[in-house]
């Protein structure tokens, strides 16, 4: 399962990334729709947290006792 998680990590530090930088930028450039659209991106991350939690509670929870 970790060639699974690997790109969901990867996909959600990116959109991360992208909220961190874009926000903040449309503040310094009175932009509007920057700020806007890196408020909007951040709900879209539930997504992928949620399907990486789903990875790692599943894996763990399937682990047999010894």
């Amino acid at each position: 399962m970790s060639h699974v998680r690997k790109p969901i990590a990867g996909a959600l530090i990116l959109n991360t990334s992208i909220c961190l930088v874009e926000a903040p930028a449309g503040f310094s450039a009175n932009s509007l729709s920057l700020v806007m659209d890196g408020f909007h991106n951040m709900p879209d991350e539930t997504a992928p947290v949620f399907l990486y939690l789903a990875f790692i509670l599943s894996a763990n929870l399937s682990r047999k006792p010894h």
